[in-house]
């Protein structure tokens, strides 16, 4: 079962292809997991790409003399759930264990999780952002101890418990998002039409100068956010044009720059009074887009709906069931 993503921002293109895999523990026993393959471009052809699993571990020596080194300049997310929290809390770690949790659905979640030398838990932290657990684990390479265990080994060591509690045995590669009663996918459109509760006081007021509406967002999965996983959207007006970023901003407004044709003019003038010559290069004309959490999305899922046209498909898709 393969699923497969093309999210475009800007000059990257970023792809995400993940799949439903099987995991064979020691003791003959089978446990599903998510597969992930990470692909990004840029306009210059270079190329980014990460492999990794909801199921994985790797374990930090804290007391080496290479994590000690690492930390002397390090401050900030990490310093706060290493350094600063062992004092803090009055831990004597000795390793520190980053480990995915499978959950029901398409969300990776790990735990921070502190070991004594004689690898007794001390207590553990959960995150649900990749980009975290990357981070640790690009910075803290050069003195992992353990690179590649799986969540579902620890199964067979009580000690372990509070690490495993919350592991599901059923995940899925759907994504926790229910729209008209159904799990969103990274095929789908979706409509949100609350514009109020997206939008600040200031591109109100920007976009009202001109007498721009908003008739709705347009919404999709998207990847590598800050929360990784998350939900880009585009604004439409009533004509079903795009909205343009330099619409919603005071310097264009004010001055009553509404099309794009009176932006490039513009833009041209000021680049052309720059560089002391006739501008003739290109001019970025950006769409104005919100990124959404997951999280805000579920919250807020009544408010969305499938696009007109999907909508339609699955109307029906589900008049054939019914016959």
């Amino acid at each position: 079962m393969y699923m497969f993503l093309v999210a475009e921002f800007m000059e990257e293109k970023r792809y995400m292809n993940y799949s439903l895999a099987t995991y064979h523990t020691k003791d003959g026993k089978e446990y599903n997991y998510i597969s992930y393959l990470y692909h990004e471009v840029n306009d210059r052809g270079d190329e980014k790409r990460d492999t990794f699993t909801n199921m994985e571990y790797f374990i930090i020596d804290v007391k080496s003399d290479i994590f000690n080194n690492i930390m002397e300049s390090t401050g900030g997310f990490v310093a706060n759930m290493t350094t600063r929290l062992f004092e803090k809390e009055n831990l004597d770690v000795s390793y520190l264990m980053l480990v995915a949790i499978p959950q029901p659905n398409n969300n990776f979640v790990f735990k921070f999780a502190y070991f004594d030398n004689e690898f007794n838990l001390l207590k553990t932290y959960i995150d649900n952002n990749y980009n975290d657990y990357k981070y640790f684990k690009n910075k803290f390479k050069d003195c992992t101890i353990k690179k590649s265990g799986s969540v579902f080994e620890l199964l067979l060591d009580e000690k372990f418990n509070d690490i495993t509690k919350d592991i599901s045995y059923n995940t899925s590669c759907d994504f926790d998002l229910i729209v008209d009663g159904q799990p969103i996918n990274e095929n789908v459109i979706l409509y949100f039409n609350d514009v109020d509760l997206l939008l600040t006081p200031y591109k109100k007021e920007n976009l009202a100068r001109n007498n721009i509406e908003i008739d709705h967002f347009e919404f999709k999965i998207a990847y590598n956010g800050i929360e990784f996983v998350y939900l880009k959207g585009i604004a439409f007006d009533t004509n079903g044009d795009t909205i343009k970023n330099f619409q919603t901003v005071a310097e264009y407004s004010k001055k009553g720059i509404v099309t794009i044709e009176q932006y490039k003019k513009l833009k041209i003038k000021e680049l052309s009074d720059y560089f002391g010559y006739q501008y003739d290069g290109p001019i970025s004309i950006d769409d104005f887009s919100i990124s959404m959490s997951l999280d805000f999305a579920k919250n807020n899922s009544d408010k969305f709906s499938y696009s007109p046209e999907l909508l339609k498909i699955k109307t029906n898709e589900l008049d054939e069931l019914e016959k």
